[in-house]
């Protein structure tokens, strides 16, 4: 039973909580920065002038995909690396700053098993699963669109998942492919399925490796 606000009840025998966080800009209000949903940055992380923007504060435009989309990201691995390409980018002048461009990633241990993302999944991508079984519990599903590799996702297969590591950069934008066996659509010089099986175990970045 859920007790809400205004005295109603709920029943439930399951209730799943959701919980998340709010970016604190309220003291950065008459800064003059654009705040919405965090600081908003350009591609390099700046924010206006030569102001950075680093962490889960940081809503920088993501070059991806051939296309460019603001987001924000709030797992420590990219907040960490926002860090060091802001401090670099002050360093190099706006100008000739590059732009931020990580390869999302996550993980975190739920009953004993491990979950990875690797990449940015979206709601409407084609998902593949190649290796393992959804009855099993433990598999490496592919996220694709449009015959591009977006993420990767490993559930009890850890070892598997780095490997698609540089598949997954957004460096790699019209060159990772991927098919989906049986599909009708599926176009012409998309490269098979056992072209992004990830290669042997040791791909695992040392940036990666959670603590």
């Amino acid at each position: 039973m859920v007790e809400l606000g205004g005295r109603d009840a709920v029943p439930a025998d399951v209730v799943v909580v959701c919980i998340g966080v709010v970016p604190a800009t309220e003291w950065l209000g008459d800064s003059g920065l654009t705040l919405d949903n965090g600081v908003v940055c350009d591609d390099r992380l700046y924010a206006a002038g030569d102001i950075v923007s680093a962490g889960d504060i940081a809503r920088w435009a993501w070059r991806h995909d051939g296309g460019e989309v603001l987001i924000r990201i709030e797992h420590w691995q990219v907040a960490a690396e926002a860090g060091v390409a802001a401090a670099r980018n002050v360093i190099a002048g706006r100008a000739d700053a590059p732009s931020f461009v990580p390869i999302p990633y996550f993980w975190a241990d739920q009953y004993g098993i491990r979950f990875e993302v690797l990449g940015n999944p979206g709601g409407d991508d084609e998902v593949e699963v190649t290796a393992g079984s959804l009855d099993e519990g433990k598999f490496v599903a592919l996220f694709g669109r449009a015959g591009r590799l977006r993420a990767v996702m490993a559930i009890g297969k850890p070892r598997q998942l780095m490997g698609f590591g540089p598949s997954c950069s957004p460096a790699a934008a019209g060159t990772r492919r991927w098919s989906t066996p049986g599909r009708s659509d599926a176009t012409a010089g998309i490269r098979s399925r056992a072209s992004l099986e990830p290669p042997p175990s040791g791909m695992r970045p040392a940036a990666l490796e959670p603590p």
